[in-house]
């Protein structure tokens, strides 16, 4: 975040926090970059969405999250804010619906919902390849471990879960990455200034650019046993993301209702987490399982051809999504097509679902 040099105590009294998640003037800048993009689509090329905003047209939600609200504000700065204010014009208000972090769906809320987190340890405990995962890189994620200095109640809880040390990694790393900051050395807690001072210097004792892209090779693995092929992972989707899913559903069948017969915003905007896109890349059966890059995004187009037939395009970070099964070719599927598939992942009676259940 930018240190707000107003105050009186700024510079001597608050050196900035280290609170996880923040979003960054870079970061910012990204989903400026974003809105900037989709007005040059949406708005210049293929006049969707109006000139100037239009609250009517659009409707904005965002996990109860500092970065995701900011993520979302930004965005919209990009979409609309800066041309308003390139014109003259005072900047529009935005609002940015949210829900309690404890009934919200576009995260997993294993809260709300015991059995999620029951098939999360299943599908840990019992696949071969998390396994195989798990023991292959062990050495490998304990010497980046070290290096990002994971206090030993860390490690412990890391080590119990291959998924958990991986995701942790990547989010330590990939920050400094993207910032242009040198990556983590093992400098030692106890050492003295000049031991610190020698062991940074060692570059072996420093992470690499090749084993950050090494945690990004070993993450996506994961995330494809995780998130899309492991056992039990429909009923996984339908609990975690299976009310998004049913938002999406319901927004492609609204748009094709006929002008005035519902109440229809025809662009909707979900801001949310890694941990949201990617079991939503897995729901639609996606080849690309990588961690997603920041400021990433999944996009539903519904089109309509000159004989009236409605078709859905769906992106992620501006390329046709590709499935493994080709159930569908997203560059353009028809549209009982995709409402068919989605709806196997809406369930009824989610709270009964969702309720514990005692090992068989």
């Amino acid at each position: 975040m930018t240190l707000p040099q107003r105050s009186p105590f700024a510079g001597y009294l608050w050196r900035g926090s280290c609170s996880l998640g923040q979003l960054t003037p870079n970061g910012a800048a990204q989903q400026q970059r974003m809105g900037h993009d989709l007005r040059g689509i949406y708005v210049d090329r293929l006049k969707f969405l109006p000139e100037t905003f239009d609250p009517s047209t659009m409707r904005l939600r965002s996990t109860d999250v500092w970065r995701t609200r900011q993520s979302a504000e930004n965005l919209m700065i990009g979409l609309y804010g800066n041309d308003a204010l390139a014109r003259g014009l005072t900047s529009p208000t935005f609002q940015i619906e949210t829900l309690p972090a404890e009934i919200d769906y576009l995260t997993f809320n294993t809260l709300r919902c015991p059995r999620i987190q029951q098939l999360v340890d299943s599908i840990q405990r019992d696949s071969k390849i998390l396994r195989h995962i798990a023991l292959d890189q062990h050495s490998f994620q304990t010497q980046l471990s070290e290096m990002v200095q994971a206090g030993p109640t860390k490690m412990n809880q890391m080590s119990s879960n291959n998924m958990i040390i991986m995701e942790d990694l990547v989010d330590a790393i990939l920050p400094r990455v993207c910032h242009g900051f040198p990556l983590q050395c093992d400098v030692g807690r106890n050492d003295d200034d000049a031991a610190r001072n020698q062991r940074q210097g060692d570059e072996s004792r420093c992470i690499t650019a090749a084993m950050a892209d090494e945690c990004l090779i070993v993450l996506a693995a994961q995330n494809e046993e995780n998130w899309r092929d492991g056992k039990g992972i429909r009923e996984l989707l339908q609990l975690g993301i299976g009310s998004l899913t049913g938002d999406i559903r319901a927004n492609l069948q609204d748009a094709v209702q006929e002008p005035g017969a519902s109440v229809h915003a025809p662009f909707r905007l979900y801001s949310a987490h890694d941990t949201t896109l990617l079991p939503l890349l897995g729901m639609l059966d996606s080849a690309d399982m990588r961690w997603p890059p920041y400021a990433s995004n999944l996009v539903f187009e519904l089109w309509k051809s000159p004989t009236k037939e409605h078709f859905v395009r769906v992106l992620y970070n501006g390329r046709v999504v590709i499935t493994k099964s080709n159930w569908c070719d997203l560059g353009w599927c028809p549209l009982d097509i995709v409402l068919n598939y989605l709806g196997q992942f809406v369930v009824d009676d989610l709270t009964t679902k969702c309720e514990w259940r005692a090992p068989e």
